[in-house]
């Protein structure tokens, strides 16, 4: 952590570091290529990223112990579109996926209904595919995971080149219950959902739980 005006450039400090580390530990190399600065405007965001660099090597280990559970595709074609993929790509292969969709105007009884008839589908093996955009659909992946079920979530943002799942979707990758499919990297990424994204990405989810990718 910089906290004042250093004599030299960071990065010469970093490399330096670098170096030490991996001539102490006999290795060509224990660190990824660059670093990552950033200028943290509160104590909060200081927090999260101190806690971010101690479960790094956490996060390492798991991958390298469990690498089909991590996997990236790039390029995956759903119905002539290309995607990017990140987590257990055998998920697409199970032949029990259900879309999780909830309507406005569905009733009561539909509502639990379709509730039903997803958790089952959870507690048995099955897949719910959805971008869980609702309180209703975030609800229905919070009950499905409690029950250790499968998550095919679909997101409207573009991977980062080194994209990897933090928190909560790390860990749910490391038990092989999660795959994200997210645009490919061609395609604009916004931070904003607007209908045509909520419309787009529940046609993506319609398609992949109808479709059998064996």
């Amino acid at each position: 952590m910089v906290l004042r005006q250093m004599d030299e450039p960071l990065g010469n400090i970093i490399a330096r570091f670098k170096v030490d580390v991996n001539r102490e530990y006999g290795v060509e190399k224990v660190f990824e290529e660059g670093y990552n600065d950033r200028i943290l405007v509160n104590t909060r965001r200081l927090d999260t990223l101190f806690r971010y660099i101690r479960e790094n090597p956490y996060r390492l280990a798991v991958r390298r112990a469990c690498p089909d559970y991590f996997s990236r595709l790039n390029g995956l074609k759903i119905n002539g579109v290309t995607y990017n993929a990140y987590g257990n790509l055998f998920l697409l292969q199970n032949p029990f996926k259900e879309q999780v969709v909830v309507h406005r105007r569905d009733t009561q009884q539909a509502r639990l209904h379709n509730r039903d008839r997803w958790l089952y589908t959870a507690a048995n093996g099955g897949v719910l595919v959805s971008p869980f955009i609702s309180p209703a659909e975030r609800e229905i992946r919070s009950e499905a995971e409690r029950m250790e079920g499968r998550i095919i979530l679909i997101t409207h943002r573009v991977f980062p080149d080194r994209y990897k799942p933090s928190g909560h979707d790390f860990e749910q990758c490391t038990q092989g219950r999660l795959l994200i499919i997210a645009p490919s990297a061609d395609k604009p990424s916004s931070r904003e959902l607007s209908r045509a994204t909520c419309l787009e990405m529940n046609a993506l989810a319609a398609v992949i739980a109808a479709t059998d990718f064996r």
